[in-house]
């Protein structure tokens, strides 16, 4: 299967996960492969996300766009340590795999309606707030359907990643160096 195939059965599962279809599942590849497709496809749309213009956005970002994608990196990679740990206490460490692979996928798709949003000159905090409601009852909806575990643990989940991304957040602050002072 092709990468532009696979994306476009995910967009299927997407929209499965959102109406809280238990065999939401089926139309992604939980492989380790399937994994990997959803990572690329990721990585691909963030690098776009950072190196495009957008209509409103005011001066140069401070980091570097590889600096922007090792920092997307660096907390992703907490949030999966997180994740991992999180599911082996609760039994559910084989699951990983396919919900990372759909939550990639979620993710790709709101990234691509956010930078569309954007480059049509709707990138204001309202847009962003929706796609950001919407990504977190996405992560929900899959949360439940693939981990299947109770609501108060996907709570517990998520309150356990704000936490270590904003560890990371600040770790990674301490780490990078501070932007040159504007002249």
């Amino acid at each position: 299967m092709t990468l532009f195939e696979e994306a476009r059965l995910a967009a299927l599962g997407c929209l499965a996960v959102l109406r809280g279809d238990k065999n939401a599942p089926a139309w992604f590849d939980l492989t380790l492969r399937g994994l990997m497709g959803s990572l690329i496809a990721l990585v691909v749309i963030f690098g776009v996300s950072i190196l495009m213009p957008v209509p409103g956005a005011e001066g140069d970002p401070t980091l570097s766009p590889l600096a922007q994608l090792l920092f997307i990196g660096a907390v992703a990679a907490i949030w999966v340590a997180v994740l991992y740990f999180f599911l082996r206490s609760v039994g559910r460490s084989n699951r990983l795999i396919p919900f990372l692979t759909i939550n990639n996928w979620g993710s790709f798709y709101a990234s691509v309606i956010t930078l569309a949003l954007s480059l049509v000159g709707f990138g204001g905090i309202l847009a962003l707030s929706l796609a950001w409601a919407a990504s977190v009852y996405f992560l929900f909806r899959a949360a439940l359907i693939v981990l299947e575990i109770r609501p108060l643990l996907v709570v517990a989940l998520f309150a356990a990643q704000i936490v270590a991304g904003l560890f990371a957040l600040m770790l990674l602050g301490f780490v990078l160096p501070a932007p040159a002072p504007v002249q």
